[in-house]
C-alpha cells in the first residue's frame, strides 16, 4: 500500500487508480468494500487527478471502511481529509460549514489519540489534521500536527522522501505564518517564523532521499529562498527565487 500511495503521489496516479480499485472490489466484487488503505490510495489518486468530487465520495468509502475495521488511524485520515478538502473545493464556506470542518478536524485528532502502531498510517493521519488547520489559518495547531508527522518518519527508517515532504511543509508555514504576521505589522515575530522556515528549508535539503529527493530538494532550495528575502540581501534572495 505505501508503494502505490506514493505512486499516485508522484504522477503515477493513472496506475495508481487502476490498481487500488482493482484491489478494492477483489473481496466481494463491490467497490465499497475493500480495506481502507485502498480507499486512501483511490482518494489520492483522484485528487491528483483533479476529480475532486470523486475524491470526496471515495473519502466517504474510505470512512465507512475505516469504521467497519475498527481502525482508529484509518478513520483520522478519512476525517481529516474530508475536512481539508471540503476547505480547497469551498473557499466561500458558511458558518456552519466551518463548524463542521472544525469538528471533523477534532474528531481526527481524537481518533489518533486512541493510538495508531503503523507508521505510515500515523504520518498521514498527522499530515491531514495539519493540512487542515494550515488551511484554516490556525497555524499554532497545524504545527504540532506536521512536527508529530516528521518524528514519526524520521523513525520508519524508509528511504523516502517523507523527511523532506514534512520539513518543506513546515517551511512554508513559517513562511505564510510570517507574511501574516508582518499584515498587522508584529515585525520581530514575523522576522523569527522567517528564520525558523530558513532553518526548515535547509533541514529538507539535508535530509531529501530516495528517488524523488531532487524535486524535494528544489523545493526546499526555493522555500530556503523565500525566507532569505527576509534577510540583510534581499536581491541576492529574488535571484536566488528566479
Amino acid at each position: 500500500m505505501a508503494s502505490l500511495l506514493e505512486r499516485a503521489q508522484c504522477g503515477e496516479h493513472d496506475d495508481a487508480l487502476r490498481l487500488a480499485e482493482q484491489a478494492l472490489r477483489e473481496p466481494t466484487g463491490n467497490l465499497a468494500d475493500g480495506p481502507p488503505g485502498m480507499h486512501f490510495v483511490r482518494f489520492v489518486a483522484l485528487l491528483v487527478d483533479g476529480r475532486s468530487s470523486e475524491a470526496m465520495d471515495a473519502v466517504e468509502l474510505m470512512l465507512q471502511s475505516a469504521e467497519r475495521d475498527g481502525s482508529h488511524g484509518w478513520r483520522s485520515c478519512a476525517l481529516s481529509s474530508r475536512a481539508w478538502q471540503r476547505l480547497m473545493i469551498d473557499e466561500q464556506l458558511a458558518q456552519h460549514d466551518v463548524a463542521d470542518v472544525l469538528q471533523d478536524l477534532v474528531d481526527a485528532e481524537i481518533a489518533l489519540a486512541d493510538g495508531v502502531d503503523d507508521s505510515i498510517i500515523a504520518e498521514n493521519a498527522h499530515t491531514g489534521i495539519a493540512l487542515g488547520y494550515h488551511q484554516l489559518r490556525l497555524y499554532e495547531l497545524a504545527l504540532p500536527q506536521y512536527e508529530a508527522a516528521y518524528a514519526v518518519s524520521a523513525q520508519d527508517g524508509r528511504e523516502a522522501g517523507n523527511q523532506a515532504m514534512w520539513l518543506c511543509n513546515m517551511a512554508a508555514l513559517h513562511l505564510e505564518w510570517a507574511l501574516e504576521l508582518y499584515r498587522v505589522r508584529q515585525v520581530a515575530a514575523a522576522e523569527q517564523h522567517s528564520v525558523a522556515a530558513g532553518v526548515h528549508a535547509a533541514m529538507a535539503i539535508e535530509k531529501a532521499s530516495g528517488p524523488d529527493a531532487e524535486r524535494w530538494r528544489q523545493d526546499a532550495r526555493l522555500l530556503a529562498a523565500c525566507a532569505a528575502a527576509d534577510g540583510p540581501d534581499p536581491a541576492g534572495a529574488a535571484q536566488s527565487i528566479e
